[in-house]
């Protein structure tokens, strides 16, 4: 028997889950981890994977020009899973064509994730996707 086939990470809906060391502060190591993971000690051994404003913690406030790449994030709001991550993708490449140019090479989805919006009212469910694309910088014309 073959073993399963990982799942892809595009289909992923939600931050990966953190990695903890197998004790607590104030734990010895050879106690188990065994801790409710809404426990404040865990919350306070593992750093959040959102920010404050509701985005993942790989969001960028502006495009990044590096080692001759430029990356850029983007968001849209979905009615559900794929409609969010087509439309967040989309954005994506609106925003690397204002970047880099209207044909952007090498374009890459460094991350992308979709999660449902908290707050919507009981039987509205609506889907945020944010994405991270980047391409290669514009090569310089010459005159």
């Amino acid at each position: 028997m073959e073993p399963p086939k990982p799942i892809d990470p595009a289909y992923i809906a939600g931050p990966p889950l953190p990695e903890i060391a197998t004790a607590l502060p104030n734990e010895s190591p050879d106690t188990p981890l065994d801790v409710d993971p809404g426990d404040d000690a865990l919350q306070e051994a593992s750093p959040s994977f959102w920010r404050a404003d509701g985005r993942p913690g790989w969001w960028l406030a502006e495009p990044r020009r590096e080692g001759g790449r430029v990356t850029i994030t983007a968001e849209a709001i979905g009615t559900d899973l794929s409609d969010a991550r087509a439309r967040a993708i989309e954005a994506g490449r609106a925003a690397l064509v204002r970047e880099a140019g209207p044909a952007p090479g090498g374009e890459r989805v460094e991350s992308l994730l979709v999660r449902r919006l908290e707050g919507d009212a009981p039987g509205r469910a609506r889907y945020v996707g944010y994405a991270r694309l980047s391409a290669r910088e514009p090569e310089p014309v010459n005159p």
